[in-house]
């Protein structure tokens, strides 16, 4: 079963230049227990996705699905609730936004090594990074370039959309 599915979802903010794309039409399925890891340069979307799969950002469009609730027709209130029961508590949903950005490389060696153990004890791990050495501990790694999904390992005959559409 999928724990969170979104569907088209995208998220913009309004510039003095018009609009920006930060999430392009984002399809993407995350089953309990999976350690995934979400790369790509600054600027590709990666921390506005886990805003959005934190439920810390509200302001986006699509479909986005939690075990079967639709996130996208609840009002505010009712997705803070979800959040706190769970995503809030720590070590039910853990999502981490570069977790070892700062830290000498035996302590991020820790850490990473901690979440893996959290994951084979079945923690749902969503981790953004730059590290490809951070990326190598999680077992699915989702590619973001210019807010657009451009590859997932899990899935290798993925389609990205500005290739579909040419």
């Amino acid at each position: 079963m999928n724990m969170i599915q979104l569907n088209n979802l995208e998220r913009s903010y309004k510039t003095p230049a018009g609009q920006t794309w930060v999430l392009r039409r984002i399809n993407l399925e995350i089953r309990e227990g999976e350690f995934i890891t979400i790369m790509g340069p600054s600027g590709a979307g990666k921390s506005s996705l886990l805003n959005v799969l934190a439920l810390l950002d509200d302001v986006w469009e699509g479909e986005y699905w939690f075990r079967e609730e639709a996130v996208h027709a609840m009002k505010r209130k009712q997705r803070s609730e979800l959040a706190k029961r769970n995503i809030g508590m720590v070590f039910q949903l853990l999502l981490a936004d570069e977790p070892t950005g700062n830290l000498h490389s035996s302590q991020a060696k820790e850490i990473m090594e901690l979440f893996q153990e959290l994951n084979q004890q079945g923690t749902t791990i969503i981790q953004v990074t730059h590290s490809d050495t951070n990326a190598a501990y999680g077992s699915r790694t989702i590619q973001l370039r210019d807010g657009w999904m451009v590859s997932d390992t899990a899935n290798p005959e993925f389609q990205p959309y500005e290739a579909v559409k040419q």
